[in-house]
């Protein structure tokens, strides 16, 4: 938006929607709803993805903004790890400082692998070998993979080839890490780096800003 474009009180469209954004996060943290409405955006919690989203609003981001699209960070603070209360308290503090991405299918049926593994509090398969998604991982230091969908090859630089290790996860390094902190990891996963022989490959989300010009 330009400076030019005020509503009749006076003030930019920016600062209604971070007025919009604030009140909203503020009334949503006296409840525990799973879908808030937090001013022009429609949230669904953990992970934080946009159900619906106001036209003007998603016309003004870096690229439009849809359904489907996760939040990956507010006033610079990564959300991935953060529950809905946590998030909603930043959104009060940064309300014009949102970054979001659009995870693959493949993103997706990952993280969803791990979160049913945690929530199934499921323990680990007798052959030290899990398949979470499109990746078959060996549950060994440091975590391998065995098996890799065709949909998930496209995603690496380098490709992905059994053997591979998992050496970083969302910049955190996990080489050392055992499976539960690795499956939590990846249940809001947006980057991994694998590594083979000093080959490097990482998942690189495609992230935006809901930023506007002033």
């Amino acid at each position: 938006f330009s400076e030019s474009s005020h509503m009749g009180d006076g003030t930019t469209l920016p600062e209604q929607y971070a007025r919009r954004i604030r009140e909203d996060a503020e009334k949503a943290l006296k409840t525990s709803n799973r879908i808030d409405e937090i001013g022009p955006v429609v949230f669904h919690w953990d992970p934080a993805t946009v159900l619906a989203v106001e036209d003007l609003y998603s016309e003004k981001c870096q690229r439009p903004l849809i359904p489907g699209d996760e939040l990956v960070k507010v006033g610079g603070v990564d959300v991935g790890p953060l529950g809905r209360e946590e998030i909603l308290a930043l959104m009060i503090k940064y309300p014009d400082l949102f970054l979001f991405w659009s995870p693959s299918l493949a993103d997706k049926a990952i993280r969803d692998a791990a979160r049913k593994a945690i929530a199934e509090h499921r323990a680990p398969p007798a052959s030290g070998a899990e398949k979470l998604g499109p990746l078959t991982i060996w549950w060994r230091k440091p975590a391998t993979i065995l098996e890799a969908a065709e949909e998930v090859q496209g995603m690496f630089e380098n490709g992905v080839r059994p053997g591979d290790f998992v050496e970083e996860i969302n910049g955190t390094s996990v080489l050392d890490a055992g499976r539960d902190q690795i499956l939590h990891l990846l249940r809001c996963q947006r980057t991994v780096r694998l590594s083979t022989d000093g080959a490097l490959g990482g998942v690189r989300a495609a992230a935006f800003q809901a930023q506007f010009q002033k």
